[in-house]
C-alpha cells in the first residue's frame, strides 16, 4: 500500500474538524476548559482529548500505558495527530 504523503496528511488535519467527527461518530464527549474529552475508540478510557488550537486528538492512558484493548499495537496517537 503506497504512503499517504505528509503535506497531504497536513491539509486534511486542517480542513476537518476532529470535534465534529467524534460528536458524528457518536463517542461520549465533553468538555473540560477549552478541550473536548471523549471516551478512547481503542482503549474505551475517558481520558482522551482534541487540543482546539492544533486540532490533534490523543488518549493519554494508550500514550501513557499501551492500549489496553487485547491485540492492540500499543502506545498510538489518534489520528489527527501528524
Amino acid at each position: 500500500m503506497e504512503k499517504i504523503p505528509p503535506d497531504l496528511l497536513r491539509e486534511i488535519r486542517n480542513d476537518v474538524n476532529l470535534a465534529e467527527v467524534i460528536r458524528h461518530l457518536g463517542i461520549p464527549s465533553g468538555r473540560r476548559g477549552k478541550r473536548l474529552i471523549f471516551r478512547c475508540p481503542r482503549c474505551a478510557a475517558d481520558h482522551a482529548a482534541i487540543s482546539p488550537y492544533r486540532n490533534l486528538a490523543r488518549c493519554f492512558v494508550s500514550f501513557r500505558e499501551g492500549c489496553k484493548r487485547p491485540g492492540s499495537s500499543g502506545p498510538r496517537i489518534l489520528p489527527g495527530r501528524l
